[in-house]
């Protein structure tokens, strides 16, 4: 079972026939920008590696979900930076109960999404993924200021909720209002 999920983890996937619908890679896209706030924190603790590692994905894991394309560059580049993430959090994190907690949420997620991709299950597929990132974003959360993991993760549970609602998506639009209710969020916490 450890070499089947390291497997997953480090290797390139063959189901190269899945097809992500385009409201999905837009969901997906516009939810790695709530990586901003996350960028911010852990720049102000000096967790200026962190920081590095998560500015990057929130450049990667936009285009590459933006423009689907499973094993290609942009995927390989979002996936061993998220790997690099955790490995970075498992060394520095404090709470070794809360890690571990998170980490079995993190990694039966992980494990289900690949499932969902598998047999094309695209709805369970998108929801699993905002799951699992909301259980990253948790982790860097409780590492930077515990104070303010509630203040982001109802909005971006509630964005993403709208999202996968919203009948048509303009990606535009709704980047520009994301942007916004994050720095809202941002300016109501100083």
């Amino acid at each position: 079972m450890i070499f089947k999920l390291l497997n997953l983890l480090f290797t390139t996937n063959t189901y190269n026939n899945y097809i992500v619908p385009e409201k999905n890679k837009y969901i997906l896209s516009l939810a790695s920008i709530w990586i901003l706030p996350l960028i911010y924190k852990t720049y102000i603790t000096n967790h200026l590696i962190l920081s590095v590692i998560l500015t990057n994905l929130c450049i990667v894991s936009p285009l590459f979900w933006y423009n689907y394309n499973h094993n290609s560059l942009l995927h390989k580049i979002d996936k061993y930076l998220a790997i690099s993430c955790y490995i970075y959090l498992f060394i520095i994190f404090h709470n070794p109960i809360f890690f571990i907690i998170n980490s079995l949420g993190l990694f039966s997620l992980f494990i289900y999404s690949e499932y969902c991709c598998i047999h094309n299950l695209q709805n369970m597929q998108v929801i699993s993924h905002l799951t699992f990132r909301l259980f990253y974003f948790r982790l860097v959360y409780n590492l930077t200021d515990k104070s303010t993991d509630i203040i982001y993760i109802i909005p971006y549970i509630l964005h993403n909720y709208y999202l996968i609602n919203k009948k048509k998506i303009n990606y535009c639009k709704d980047f520009i209002y994301l942007y916004l209710i994050i720095n809202i969020i941002n300016l109501l916490e100083i």
